[in-house]
């Protein structure tokens, strides 16, 4: 990918907040960025206004955004992404499956000297209203440390989402699938057939899916609805190319893995849901 004056100013987001190298932000701004929505706040240095909010797709800077960070008293001070994603239910009533699309909110982050100032706040809610107005349901994100989990709540991030690691099928498990020596595409349909073949194995929901993924009940005790979350083809892709040990479990199973923010009405999840795939 070529090399804009967002993408330095990202790294270097990335590298202070995050501590990763050049090497690493030049794979995800190769594997990942294409496939997401990134958003970023160009503050003024010399100006106690707001920073301006803005969106790129495919990380592709407007000429406006060219323009603002053309002047060397602007910078961007904050940035997050949004990979696309779709939660999967299978419906054993009327043997039917319904897509839910959504987002996972990654690398939220702001330069050191500009914290406290609510910035990220202001990304999030942009994102939010942004990813709604084009169909998104939801948005999930993993703090990156549990002391962030209040703080996510207060935003709305009221879904906890569990992982059980142990009581997952093996496509769910990153170290094994890099053993295995899987394309995207093909663990892309062996996550769709296992989770279809699961949810057949357990149609009274006592076993399984009950305990580790999507679950609703009908008024006699019997689980309906099954589901698992899913990335698309492409990004897959990055998940893949990462080294084996970039996607370490969880210790502390009692706090949610990951959080769920609705953005519809008409969406919601159980207060425990298992969030079933291999997250680096």
């Amino acid at each position: 990918m070529k090399a804009n004056e967002v993408l330095r100013q990202l790294e270097k987001i990335w590298e202070e907040c995050f501590g990763t190298d050049e090497s690493y932000f030049e794979h995800f701004a190769e594997k990942a960025l294409p496939t997401a929505s990134t958003f970023i706040a160009i503050k003024d240095k010399n100006c106690p206004c707001l920073p301006k909010i803005r969106r790129l797709d495919n990380i592709s800077p407007t000429d406006e955004i060219e323009r603002f960070l053309a002047d060397k008293n602007n910078e961007i001070v904050s940035s997050l992404h949004v990979f696309p994603m779709e939660l999967v239910v299978f419906d054993r009533s009327c043997n039917s499956e319904s897509v839910f699309d959504g987002g996972y909110l990654y690398g939220v982050a702001t330069l050191p000297e500009w914290r406290k100032r609510g910035y990220a706040t202001l990304l999030i809610e942009e994102a939010a209203k942004s990813e709604r107005k084009i169909g998104m349901s939801y948005f999930i994100t993993r703090p990156a440390e549990p002391n962030l989990i209040g703080y996510y709540c207060k935003l709305g991030f009221t879904g906890n989402i569990f992982r059980v690691p142990e009581s997952l099928p093996f496509c769910e498990s990153l170290s094994k699938v890099h053993s295995l020596g899987l394309d995207a595409s093909q663990l892309y349909f062996l996550r769709e057939n296992t989770w279809k073949r699961i949810a057949l194995e357990f149609p009274d929901g006592k076993d399984y899916k009950r305990k580790h993924t999507i679950d609703h009940t009908n008024s006699n005790g019997k689980t309906i609805l099954t589901g698992y979350f899913r990335w698309t083809i492409r990004e897959l892709e990055y998940i893949l190319s990462l080294p084996d040990d970039s996607a370490l479990e969880p210790h502390d199973t009692s706090l949610p893995y990951a959080l769920l923010r609705s953005l519809s009405p008409d969406f919601g999840l159980p207060p425990k849901t298992v969030f079933s795939f291999p997250m680096e």
